[in-house]
């Protein structure tokens, strides 16, 4: 996401590679980790969800329903946040790794807390807003928290950064939520909130919700993993790993995010519809665009790294050899992007067609995969053996996911 990236380069231009960016990145990875396994988990089970309760109940039962799961998002979100933020004080003593503050981190990561909290709440309605055509409006709003981490960060460069960093994401975490409501409200989402609603739907919403939850939390583990397995690497890893990342994901969500909603919601409405013929039609032209989309990304990619990290990234706090080192990493990590393209139309196809059970046994396999190949790679490449890892973690994703797909004939190749 661009405004994830402007982030990164107000911390690059502020912080440089050092150890206390290292502890900032550490610091803002757990709420982060946790804010993508709920919100995205929710946005796969919640659209093809209010897709059917429009459909055999109405517009005012899917709002009902939606606002109950928000209450109950909220109050979970809290909770973890208050056990993190009590507990990460007297668990810095035993952070892994001498490369960074682990104090600092601490201490960073229980002030970002409140903003990511409201923040995920309201990163919940995407999937509600996207069911009722608003696919523009949510990826927008997502971008005032680290928009206004990035502007605190730079107002606050002759004293505190990282207090006005946090302060300037808080506010813009509390304009997201109000924009999202009024957004909700204008599509007709809003209704009044119970906490103890009962719907015939609910129920198979929650286990698929759980489904996603579980395999996100396996899934999402794989860049807090390859962080911390980066700390032993020496002072400043840790912040060319996310500099790096970052623009890589830039251009993944670039490439592929607007695709990803849109893929949901076709498929989503074939399945219900029980259309499986257009359905695999469907499937097979989404991957032969992403095929096209991903090699477009990692041409382009690999003719604009130096130059894009130059501009972005080098300055007084960032030298031409840690410049050299995030070329280095983005080349080779940028290969991804076409597994990844091709390994989302099949999760958009697996959550379309309810079987997000499968995103579990998935996850589990990626986890080893990612920390066997880690263990192996940087032991021969050092950093970069981390990129080499994410291409086979990715690879092997996007194998067991199709494989799954035929195997339970949700899709048959030969079909148109």
């Amino acid at each position: 996401m661009a405004a994830n990236l402007v982030r990164d380069v107000s911390i690059s231009r502020v912080l440089g590679v050092s150890a206390v960016s290292d502890a900032v990145f550490l610091a803002l990875s757990l709420p982060v980790f946790v804010v993508m396994v709920v919100a995205i988990g929710f946005r796969s089970a919640s659209l093809p969800f209010v897709e059917r309760v429009k459909q055999t109940y109405g517009m005012a039962d899917a709002a009902a329903c939606v606002a109950h799961l928000l209450l109950l998002a909220f109050l979970g979100f809290a909770g973890l946040a208050l056990l993190i933020g009590v507990s990460a004080p007297f668990a810095a003593r035993w952070f892994p790794g001498v490369s960074f503050d682990a104090a600092a981190t601490a201490r960073v990561l229980v002030m970002c807390l409140p903003m990511f909290v409201v923040s995920a709440v309201a990163m919940m309605l995407e999937g509600p807003l996207q069911a009722s055509g608003l696919f523009l409006a949510p990826a927008l709003l997502k971008s005032l928290m680290p928009m206004g981490f990035a502007c605190g960060l730079f107002l606050g460069v002759h004293s505190d950064s990282i207090t006005y960093g946090l302060v300037g994401g808080s506010l813009g975490a509390v304009a997201q939520c109000l924009l999202t409501a009024a957004a909700a409200h204008r599509a007709g989402l809003s209704a009044p909130v119970h906490l103890h609603l009962k719907h015939a739907e609910l129920p198979p919403l929650r286990v698929q919700f759980g489904y996603l939850l579980l395999a996100g939390s396996i899934t999402y583990l794989n860049p807090l993993i390859n962080q911390w397995m980066s700390t032993p690497l020496g002072t400043g890893a840790v912040s060319t790993l996310a500099y790096a990342s970052r623009l890589s994901t830039g251009v993944s969500t670039l490439a592929i995010s607007s695709t990803t909603p849109a893929l949901l919601a076709q498929f989503s409405r074939l399945a219900a519809a029980g259309d499986r013929l257009n359905l695999t039609i469907s499937y097979k032209k989404a991957c032969l665009l992403m095929i096209g989309i991903g090699g477009a990304g990692v041409l382009g990619t690999w003719l604009l790294a130096r130059p894009v990290v130059e501009l972005l990234y080098q300055g007084k706090s960032l030298g031409p050899a840690q410049t050299d080192a995030i070329v280095q990493f983005l080349c080779i990590s940028i290969v991804q992007l076409v597994p990844l393209a091709l390994g989302t139309c099949a999760a958009a196809m697996l959550s379309a067609t309810s079987q997000n059970r499968v995103f579990a046994p998935v996850g589990i396999i990626l986890v080893s995969v990612n920390v066997l190949a880690n263990l192996l790679f940087i032991h021969w490449f050092g950093l970069t053996g981390m990129a080499l890892s994410t291409i086979v973690m990715y690879c092997c994703s996007l194998t067991v996911m199709n494989v799954y797909l035929v195997r339970q004939r949700i899709i048959v190749w030969r079909a148109g």
